[in-house]
């Protein structure tokens, strides 16, 4: 327990002996905790944060002036989500995030984008479902009982695999980096 206490709070080389053992602690650790039981290097690049709401599921981060902080904030650590930044990001001032797909019923069937807060239904579908393409809000999809708009192409259901990051922004595997060694 010392190590996994060592390595939460430091992220130092203590982080790579916890998963050496055979003990139920190494598994335990292997098999949930293994994206977090990290040795880190250098120093944070991006401030990031999980927003109040997002209950595991979202994650955010800033670059600015002053060094960041050691908050995990990518694929690897939110499966579930797409990260997306704009271009020329790690420059200071701009954000990215990594956001789930957040889908709600409506009159016709359903509609689904990208979410702020933490999603109550992440995919859905119906007669027809259809993404919007690149040139027309990638991040959102709709189910219904009507066929697609030119704008739109049909997939078998609405969720994340079908989805994009919004307009200006590009598809990251993290938002959180390391400077330094």
């Amino acid at each position: 327990m010392t190590l996994l206490d060592t390595c939460a709070s430091k992220h130092d080389a203590s982080c790579n002996e916890l998963g050496k053992g055979s003990d139920s602690l190494a598994a335990c650790v292997a098999r949930e905790c293994s994206v977090v039981c990290v040795e880190l290097r250098g120093t944070g690049g991006a401030t990031c944060s999980e927003p109040k709401l997002a209950e595991g599921s979202l994650c955010k981060c800033s670059v600015g002036t002053t060094t960041g902080n050691d908050f995990l904030c990518s694929l690897a650590t939110y499966p579930d989500t797409i990260c997306c930044a704009p271009k020329g990001y790690p420059m200071p001032g701009l954000e990215c995030s990594c956001r789930p797909l957040a889908c709600r019923p409506n009159l016709d069937g359903c509609g689904c984008e990208l979410a702020e807060a933490t999603p109550d239904t992440r995919e859905c579908s119906s007669m027809y479902c259809c993404a919007n393409t690149a040139e027309y809000d990638p991040d959102k999809c709709s189910c219904r009982s009507k066929d697609c708009f030119p704008f739109e192409r049909r997939v078998p259901t609405c969720a994340l695999r079908e989805v994009a990051c919004p307009k200006g922004l590009d598809r990251v595997e993290s938002c959180s980096f390391r400077v330094g060694n």
